[in-house]
């Protein structure tokens, strides 16, 4: 999983100064409980209903964030999946 102050980066970047850090830690806060299926809470594509509660607590930008929070996570996920693949398949024995 990204580090927080990566997506923190982008959503500065990308959305301007904002209370991204806490948006950050507020999405990510069921990890402690769930692990990596904590993406099952409070990540757009899997909870689009948090985008209400998030706008609410952090401001109107706050959807925009979880956005780009969301791709971020799903991307890396993508690209750790492909490079473990990869490894797997050189490191096998032939």
């Amino acid at each position: 999983m990204p580090s927080n102050r990566q997506h923190v980066r982008d959503q500065k970047r990308v959305l301007g100064p904002g209370p991204w850090w806490e948006l950050n830690r507020w999405m990510d806060s069921p990890t402690r409980h769930l692990g990596p299926k904590h993406r099952r809470l409070r990540h757009i594509d899997t909870d689009p209903r948090s985008m209400l509660l998030a706008a609410l607590l952090f401001g109107e930008k706050a959807p925009e964030a979880m956005l780009i929070h969301t791709m971020r996570d799903r991307f890396q996920t993508e690209w750790d999946q492909i490079l473990n693949r990869l490894l797997r398949d050189l490191l096998k024995p032939k």
